[in-house]
């Protein structure tokens, strides 16, 4: 979770990031799928930047943590609720659903049988 307009990794979460990392390390050709994300506020173009900011940043933690770059596949999204500060037409701001929006999240992966590095990163 990251504060607004904000991409750092807090220090209560670095060591989370860590022990996923370390998991994620025992799974032999799993790949780690890290998608930043970003509430509705804001003009897209700057929420798909700090989302882009906290995959990238939560992706340099888990290297820096041991787990290999290549087997990082690294995204953003923004949501796509209008930027009128309502959440589903609501008559106020849904402040608490926002700052679930402001994340990144982890998925491990593992290999299918047959496929392909590529086939997996898509």
């Amino acid at each position: 979770m990251f504060r607004t307009d904000e991409s750092s990794v807090r220090a209560d979460d670095d060591a989370l990031v860590a022990q996923f990392a370390s998991l994620a390390a025992t799974m032999p050709g799993a790949m780690v799928h890290v998608t930043g994300c970003a509430d509705p506020r804001g003009a897209p173009r700057s929420n798909a930047t700090l989302a882009a900011e906290r995959a990238t940043t939560v992706a340099a933690r888990l290297v820096a943590a041991g787990l290999p770059a290549e087997r990082l596949v690294v995204d953003w999204e923004t949501a796509v609720t209008p930027a009128t500060g309502t959440e589903q037409g609501a008559a106020s701001p849904d402040l608490d659903g926002y700052a679930l929006k402001r994340r990144a999240t982890l998925k491990i992966v593992l290999p299918a049988q047959g496929k392909t590095r590529e086939a997996l990163r898509r």
